[in-house]
């Protein structure tokens, strides 16, 4: 789901829910899409955008881990979530 649908759901349902938001930084982000070369550049522009407006909700979310390596991030992202889920 987006960022606003997750927000949405918090509202809903509370403690009940882990929001995680996994950031990357934007430069990352425009340099993998520019190598895919499979949009145009003006859906990069407007993908671009959007998560530009995006990253205005992480501090909504209850953890916001940078994923600078893949692994180490994967590996903070399951225990923070087994705990939660043990709660």
């Amino acid at each position: 789901i987006d960022v606003k649908g997750a927000v949405n759901l918090k509202k809903i349902f509370k403690d009940q829910a882990l929001l995680i938001y996994i950031e990357v930084p934007l430069d990352i982000i425009e340099d993998r899409l520019r190598h895919r070369s499979t949009e145009t550049e003006e859906q990069l522009l407007v993908r671009l955008n959007k998560i530009t407006e995006e990253i205005k909700y992480k501090e909504k979310f209850d953890l916001v881990f940078s994923n600078n390596n893949l692994i180490n991030t994967q590996q903070k992202i399951y225990k923070a979530a087994s705990s939660f889920l043990k709660n």
